[in-house]
């Protein structure tokens, strides 16, 4: 996806080394998982901040990267400056992976217990119906009867959006 398209939307302080036409390839908020053609979005957290680690990003091929300040980072590298990350982070998410959601009938279950036998229940009133499926839950996830895993119980807006787009995909 073209930088230009990446950046719809999002609400933009500055841009150094600013080139519209770049191509982006993924999105990580984890210097880590960063690969070649990536951009690395910096979450400041209670314990560290991902402003930190946008060096490292780079040199693992981040092709540019989104931060509340100006880094020292490789020369002509691109930097998008916004005022919070964290609250740009479902935008981009959004508009890389096309909005995914609006093609998709959504249903949310909150409480405190047997949400995930709701969802299980919810699932299987679906799919009996003859409605393809998909679900994540602390328990188990699953996009028809291929069954995933996440990292954490509760998903990053990247995550979903990815988990949305193969949804899209796959069923």
């Amino acid at each position: 996806m073209r930088l230009a398209e990446l950046i719809k939307n999002v609400n933009i302080i500055d841009r150094i080394n600013f080139d519209s036409d770049i191509e982006i390839s993924g999105l990580s908020i984890d210097s880590r998982k960063i690969e070649d053609g990536d951009a690395f979005i910096a979450i400041g957290g209670f314990d560290k901040d991902g402003h930190d680690f946008a060096t490292e990003a780079a040199r693992k091929g981040a092709k540019m990267v989104f931060a509340q300040r100006s880094l020292n980072l490789p020369s002509g590298m691109t930097q998008v400056l916004v005022p919070d990350c964290r609250k740009e982070l479902p935008v981009l998410s959004k508009n890389f992976y096309k909005n995914p959601t609006k093609d998709i009938l959504l249903t949310g279950v909150t409480g405190t217990n047997g949400k995930t036998t709701t969802v299980f229940l919810i699932d299987s009133i679906f799919k009996s119906s003859g409605y393809k499926t998909s679900f994540i839950t602390t328990v188990d996830s699953f996009i028809g009867n291929e069954k995933l895993s996440f990292e954490r119980t509760t998903p990053e807006i990247i995550d979903l959006n990815r988990f949305f787009n193969s949804c899209l995909l796959k069923m």
